[in-house]
């Protein structure tokens, strides 16, 4: 099986830092990687334009854009030299970063999108930029990891799952987390945090929980509950103490995150800045 993966890319460092992450947890699969910058053309006023193929501008603009883009694709060459053989496609195409994303992924029928995110800015807080939480939240058919620049280029060792376990987990949103926890041995911890005081997981929770047994590696899955009103600081907290290296959400139709998180209180979680963000769709 061939996964197709997507890493838009500006140039940045940030982007680069995804890409060598993306290469570390495929490295010993067969991939197809796509390369996608989009482009803009800034007019004498600094404004965004968009303008026809054929214009002079835009050929000239795509073609900086396309040799950019065959630059990376030989250094992916060489960083992968000795492993499995992957095959590169690069595309330049001009038009806002979210749409451009959105339309190419399905087009080619991506199975994951990685992004590089800054991390922690100079202030201390999280960073997460405005393309990379539109493509978590718009972007539905296929999965989206974002990378901060922190993070390690090793593969996961744990990997933290929260769920409310009222979610419809299929052997297809579940894809992409079961081939990275199984090429990698990575530990899977299902994590649920109670929000009341009874402790006790409803007769729909422990069938989700079963069903997630049944489609996830048992050797490799363990179950933790955590009993802590605010849901947000007890996730935050497990995978501090823990040291986890990456964390899963399956993001419900109309929901981003499945409830567990807002656009407001992404700002508000610490371990965005820290480790992997995988978001899974129902």
């Amino acid at each position: 099986m061939v996964t197709k993966i997507l890493i838009p890319t500006d140039f940045s460092r940030n982007a680069w830092h995804a890409l060598c992450y993306a290469l570390e947890i495929y490295r010993h699969s067969h991939c197809e990687i796509h390369l996608l910058n989009a482009f803009s053309i800034a007019d004498g006023l600094s404004v965004l334009m968009y303008p026809e193929p054929g214009d002079e501008d835009y050929e000239n603009a795509k073609l900086e854009s396309e040799q950019e883009l065959s630059k990376l694709a030989d250094k992916i060459t060489i960083r992968l030299q000795g492993f499995k053989p992957h095959k590169i496609q690069i595309a330049a195409i001009c038009g806002e970063p979210i749409e451009v994303i959105q339309d190419y992924s399905q087009t080619n029928q991506i199975e994951l999108i990685v992004m590089g995110t800054q991390g922690i800015s100079d202030t201390g807080k999280a960073a997460f930029g405005s393309v990379a939480v539109n493509v978590m939240e718009k972007v539905r058919h296929c999965p989206v990891m974002v990378v901060p620049q922190s993070t390690l280029l090793v593969p996961p060792k744990e990997i933290v799952f929260p769920t409310k376990l009222s979610s419809n987990f299929t052997e297809t949103n579940l894809k992409v987390l079961n081939e990275i926890v199984l090429t990698h041995q990575s530990h899977l911890k299902i994590l649920h945090v109670f929000k009341n005081t009874t402790y006790v997981l409803s007769n729909a929770q422990n069938e989700v929980l079963n069903r997630l047994k049944r489609l996830l590696p048992q050797q490799l899955f363990s179950f933790k509950a955590l009993h802590n009103l605010d849901v947000l600081s007890g996730i935050n907290c497990f995978i501090e103490s823990r040291e986890s290296d990456m964390v899963t959400f399956l993001n419900k139709k109309h929901a981003f995150f499945g409830s567990i998180l807002s656009r407001p209180l992404i700002k508000q979680i610490t371990f965005y800045t820290r480790v992997p963000v995988l978001v899974l769709h129902e």
